[in-house]
């Protein structure tokens, strides 16, 4: 029986769902990716539910850490991320908040300037969070799901100094990242079958008075098909 620890990359895990229902332009000579409008109703992800597909069924999640940021420039987005937060945290999960910086960048076409908003602290807050626990000895493996390269060093460092932890990497729909999979202890996907194993009913009942309802525009009829989840370890 193992004691563990759960940071989710909020950012990542969105863009994940995102890019399958807006995928971005291919990336050489590949044809394009077709929308899958279904998977907005993933944004209603219930993210205990989702560890609970990985983590062995003998070992004990003792937190879920989401680590997120509020894009507070858009009302709309902003009133939907924090229905989706108060979600989390009725099931227990922990909300890190990171933030957003405006900056301005140049169109190539025209070399006029926009403003536009990057996504900061989250790889900081995951890495520093990992490592204050397994110093304060808090877990015996830590699942960080994840593509991020820059999490690579946090990793590395809890294998050097803390040789008896695991660290295992559960990889985001389309985010598999061979860097990050070749120093976890082990690894796993997350497939649209755990997503849609792992969703909050549309409507959370907290309390006889209280309920969090899904954003309407994440309701949509599911698919009909799924693959499995794909879990390896080293």
């Amino acid at each position: 029986m193992a004691r563990v620890m759960v940071f989710i990359d909020g950012f990542n895990l969105y863009h994940s769902i995102k890019d399958q229902i807006d995928p971005p332009p291919p990336d050489g000579p590949f044809p394009p990716k077709t929308p899958q409008p279904h998977f907005k109703q993933y944004k209603w992800l219930n993210l205990k539910k989702l560890m609970h597909l990985f983590v062995p069924k003998e070992d004990i999640i003792e937190e879920i850490y989401y680590f997120t940021t509020l894009a507070e420039w858009n009302r709309r987005k902003a009133a939907k991320h924090k229905k989706y937060i108060q979600a989390l945290q009725n099931v227990g999960v922990k909300i890190v908040l990171g933030n957003f910086r405006k900056i301005f960048k140049k169109c190539n076409n025209c070399s006029s300037s926009f403003a536009t908003h990057v996504e900061k602290k989250t790889d900081v807050n995951i890495s520093v969070f990992m490592l204050q626990m397994a110093f304060t000895d808090k877990y015996d493996k830590a699942y960080l799901v994840s593509g991020d390269t820059d999490l690579v060093p946090v990793i590395e460092s809890i294998k050097t100094n803390f040789p008896l932890k695991k660290v295992g990497v559960i990889s985001p729909m389309g985010r598999q990242n061979n860097e990050l999979r070749k120093v976890a202890h082990f690894q796993a996907n997350i497939s649209e079958a755990s997503l849609k194993d792992s969703m909050f009913d549309r409507v959370i009942q907290v309390d006889n008075t209280t309920q969090i309802e899904c954003p309407h525009e994440w309701i949509t009829p599911p698919p009909t098909s799924f693959s499995g989840t794909n879990i390896s370890k080293k």
